[in-house]
């Protein structure tokens, strides 16, 4: 039980850190939009990544190199299919690379995975170790309780957001532009 407390703290924070950079990454080329499909300030395809990473390629930290390539595959192969998922059964794109060098459908493109690699590098030999550190301090029933909460308000949003969508196809208030 701990273990899946544990990973749903650190899928929650991945999330929340992968919508900042979003945010902070599109604010500076001046995108306008929301950043992700939920309402919350995260996007769990960030999560999900990076949480994947980290526990996947633990045992490659002695290569980067292979840490760089697995992590920027492991990362485009979940955008790719995320973004395949979102079109087809919303019918919208979230994102869109057509206008990006070397893009496959506009879902992913060679410049987005490459800095995959390296969020995933860093996140493996700097930003886990540091996040796994401040995370342990915690006791055993506070990580609980935390989790069970995090879990609870992202299940919400999920299926609040997910049924509006559905039954409005209201995507006005959602979409990336």
């Amino acid at each position: 039980m701990l273990f899946y407390a544990y990973l749903i703290i650190y899928f929650c924070i991945y999330s929340v850190l992968g919508w900042i950079c979003e945010t902070i990454f599109c604010y500076i080329l001046k995108e306008k939009g929301k950043r992700g499909f939920l309402k919350g300030p995260y996007c769990p395809i960030y999560g999900v990544g990076a949480v994947t990473i980290c526990y996947s390629l633990i045992a490659f930290k002695e290569n980067i190199i292979l840490v760089f390539l697995l992590s920027a595959t492991i990362a485009v192969v979940l955008e790719y299919f995320t973004g395949y998922v979102l079109e087809t059964v919303f019918n919208k794109k979230w994102w869109d690379y057509s206008d990006r060098e070397y893009n496959v459908k506009g879902r992913i493109c060679l410049g987005n995975t490459m800095l995959f690699g390296i969020m995933g590098v860093l996140a493996i030999y700097f930003i886990h170790p540091v996040i796994v550190s401040i995370v342990e301090n915690f006791g055993y029933i506070y990580i609980t309780i935390v989790s069970l909460i995090i879990f609870t308000i992202f299940m919400y949003d999920t299926i609040v957001t997910t049924r509006k969508l559905l039954i409005t196809n209201d995507m006005t208030n959602l979409t990336i532009d």
